[in-house]
């Protein structure tokens, strides 16, 4: 899953700025061992946008409903993690569920920039 976004960003050249969702910072669970951060970093990816749609590990499982018991752990160690080599902005969408000033909270603690999104109901 990650090696075809890495690909993509390859493809459309060195001035990207990237949005990698939820699923793709989870890359060190799905493919594990991987240079994630290192790799991006080499094709001049300055920029990236972390969706952290929850304020703790429970509420996370609840809503994102990811295949990973460990999703919302994984996500926050890769903003730890790629904040080092990145401009990082942390994003969560309005939904009833979660509490975006908890999650704002976590991510200032993390030295993160921090941004709700507004939810889009689908209209089919």
């Amino acid at each position: 899953m990650f090696g075809k976004s890495l690909s993509i960003v390859y493809w459309l050249g060195n001035s990207l700025v990237l949005n990698i969702t939820n699923k793709c910072s989870q890359g060190f669970l799905i493919d594990k061992g991987r240079e994630i951060i290192k790799e991006l970093k080499a094709l001049s990816v300055n920029k990236i946008s972390v969706g952290l749609n929850a304020q703790d590990k429970e509420t996370h499982n609840q809503v994102c409903k990811s295949a990973f018991n460990n999703a919302f752990e994984s996500i926050l160690e890769f903003i730890e993690k790629a904040k080092v080599a990145f401009d990082i902005e942390v994003t969560a969408v309005a939904i009833p569920e979660i509490d975006a000033s908890r999650i704002e909270d976590v991510t200032r603690k993390m030295g993160a920039k921090f941004r709700v999104r507004e939810y889009m109901p689908c209209y089919w």
